[in-house]
């Protein structure tokens, strides 16, 4: 799904951007959702392979400094 609109304040500077439920290999039935990055969003296609990469984000009231997955095009793809 494409998202045209920030649905916090802190996506804004981020729009466009491609979330996806992805098919984890090995594991029926589990999905994941995440955020699709470091491509061109018209470029990612239903059926396309994705790695995990991992962003460094910090809580900005606590400053405690955590990773949230997101997803890659796998090389190849």
């Amino acid at each position: 799904m494409l998202v045209h609109h920030a649905v916090h304040p802190a996506l804004k500077e981020r729009v466009p951007y491609v979330i996806a439920i992805v098919s984890v290999d090995g594991a029926p039935g589990c999905n994941v959702q995440g955020n699709i990055v470091n491509c061109a969003p018209e470029t990612a296609e239903i059926g396309q392979k994705v790695r995990a990469v991992f962003e460094e984000a910090e809580d900005a009231t606590s400053g405690q400094k955590f990773l949230i997955p997101q997803w890659e095009l796998a090389p190849g793809d």
